[in-house]
């Protein structure tokens, strides 16, 4: 399946919500509230960067 450069840009966006709600809640057997929120939007910055 190929996705169109908008396709990929919106797909990536929402892998980066994803991460950012799973650091914040937590998963599974990972606990929330990993990071403080300012940790949060810096990784967040970070991994838009790297798209």
């Amino acid at each position: 399946m190929k996705l169109s450069i908008k396709g990929k840009e919106t797909f990536f966006n929402n892998c980066i919500k994803e991460i950012l709600k799973i650091i914040k809640n937590g998963r599974g057997m990972m606990p929330g509230d990993l990071v403080s929120d300012e940790e949060a939007k810096i990784l967040v910055n970070w991994l838009e960067e790297m798209k």
